[in-house]
């Protein structure tokens, strides 16, 4: 697993793992708030806002006729996936773009 060592100009180092991170994957929005990931964290819970106002206005309409119901199940997967597996993959690339911006040089890659 690939590494990414980040300096401040203070002198603090930071090892950021590349690849997939498991906590933000678990729990996205505790994971943000860890990270100071505020526009991120925004951003999700507008996701998960819009994601169950869409799942509860598909279930309201599966109550009628019609095949809604499947259609909102599968949404509701979708949502919930995404909502989940997006932080998870990019995670750790939001926190080194984060860091790079407050000022982080890049030490190199380590492994």
């Amino acid at each position: 697993m690939r590494h990414e060592r980040l300096a401040a100009p203070d002198g603090r180092v930071v090892t950021v793992p590349g690849g997939f991170s498991f906590a933000a994957c678990l729990l996205p929005p505790l994971w943000m708030i860890y990270h100071r990931l505020w526009l991120h964290l925004a951003v999700w819970i507008l996701g998960a806002v819009a994601a169950f106002f869409g799942i509860v206005c598909l279930a309201l309409e599966a109550m009628g006729p019609g095949p809604w119901l499947w259609m909102a199940q599968v949404f509701a997967c979708l949502s919930i996936g995404c909502l989940t597996l997006i932080p998870g993959a990019f995670g750790n690339r939001w926190r080194i773009r984060r860091l790079k911006r407050l000022g982080f040089k890049p030490l190199g890659d380590g492994d």
